[in-house]
């Protein structure tokens, strides 16, 4: 577990690092979700992708069914109005169930904005997300190699730590 805390801190940082230089959390959330996503496959731990969206009315809730089918019509590469296509969030970040641990949350605290948690969406789907999503321009996605590189190797420094410390 303290593996896991490390890699999620170090995580945080990288992203809150990138953030400050490269405002990833204005039009490049999605993607870094997708990166997180993909390296919590590659060492095998379990998430959620969270989609936090503007709800300053207080009146815009997704029951269980429509979470449902939200999750199949991403799946499936169905677009709907949300959370895909010109309809995006105002933020995606992870989510690692077993441990509460957000890795980049940034500022979006769910009693201000509302929230899904969206279960078996996996790097691709979330790419497909990223692809047909129209994102803030105040990201510029030359960038986003550098941000795959950056995060990427932090997952890779975790492999190489387990296996040096048996």
């Amino acid at each position: 577990m303290q593996r896991i805390k490390d890699l999620t801190i170090a995580l945080n940082k990288a992203c809150s690092e990138l953030d400050r230089k490269l405002n990833i959390n204005c039009g490049g959330c999605c993607l870094t979700a997708a990166i997180l996503a993909n390296g919590f496959d590659m060492i095998g731990v379990e998430y959620e992708l969270v989609v936090f969206y503007d709800n300053f009315d207080g009146d815009i809730y997704y029951n269980d069914s429509e979470i449902i089918q939200i999750n199949n019509d991403i799946k499936s590469r169905i677009l709907t109005d949300f959370p895909c296509a010109d309809e995006t969030a105002s933020h995606y970040c992870i989510y690692l169930p077993e441990y509460d641990i957000f890795i980049n949350k940034a500022e979006y605290p769910e009693s201000y904005h509302g929230s899904l948690y969206l279960e078996d969406i996996h790097y691709e789907d979330i790419m497909w997300i990223y692809r047909t999503g129209d994102w803030n321009s105040d990201y510029n996605t030359s960038y986003n190699e550098h941000i795959r590189e950056k995060l990427i190797s932090i997952f890779i420094e975790y492999e190489k730590e387990k296996y040096t410390s048996r």
